[in-house]
């Protein structure tokens, strides 16, 4: 699935439970020597305001080496997360306003990083292979943007279509009754996050003029 990915920048609007406005975001994902590079800036208005950063260095076939996240909360409290994958272990460093934290959890082939940010979104789907696994269970590592302290999450995701043109994937969390349909267009863009987040007209491919309109 990465040959299939193409390096882009794209525009994304977010939304609360009720449909409102609630937050923007630039993000980008190109390469780099050896592998590829996904840098984020968010910004949230609702439920509450925060500014978060990411800079996420990933292998050749887009694992994991090493991401770097830094959020400022409503309150104007900073806190900063490296984490890195290393064999069959996550391990965090998280600073902040209640001191530091070190996290360490296991990790295999059904793990993923998890975030708000839709480059975790694009690069979750890119890794997998949908043709060979049209339903995949995972276990997240969910990293909150607001205090960024990393949690196990349970998700499973389904493929709804697959073709050159669109995929759809529904995503699940066992046991709470959430569920949320993801729409990704060619060379792993993704256009919407049902209930989070969508793209907006400012996107592009980076080898190529802007996009036409996405509505």
């Amino acid at each position: 699935m990465p040959a299939q990915l193409r390096p882009h920048r794209a525009s994304y609007v977010f939304f609360d439970a009720r449909g409102r406005e609630a937050g923007r975001e630039r993000m980008s994902i190109g390469r780099r020597p050896g592998g590829w590079i996904a840098s984020s800036h968010l910004e949230l208005t609702l439920p509450d305001a925060l500014t978060c950063d990411i800079e996420w260095h990933l292998e050749e076939d887009l694992a994991t080496d090493v991401v770097y996240i830094s959020t400022i909360d409503h309150w104007g409290q900073e806190f900063y997360l490296e984490a890195a994958v290393t064999g069959n272990g996550f391990i965090a460093s998280r600073e902040g306003a209640d001191g530091p934290t070190q996290v360490e959890m296991g990790w295999g082939p059904d793990v993923e990083l998890d975030h708000v940010s839709a480059c975790f979104t694009t690069v979750l789907l890119a890794r997998w292979d949908l043709a060979a696994m049209p339903h995949r269970a995972v276990t997240s590592v969910f990293i909150p943007a607001d205090d960024l302290l990393p949690e196990p999450l349970g998700q499973e995701y389904r493929v709804l279509e697959n073709s050159p043109s669109m995929t759809r994937v529904e995503r699940r969390v066992p046991g709470t009754g959430s569920r949320a349909e993801i729409a990704v267009l060619p060379g792993g863009v993704v256009q919407r996050y049902e209930g989070l987040f969508e793209l907006t007209d400012s996107w592009r491919y980076s080898d190529e003029e802007p996009a036409p309109p996405t509505k």
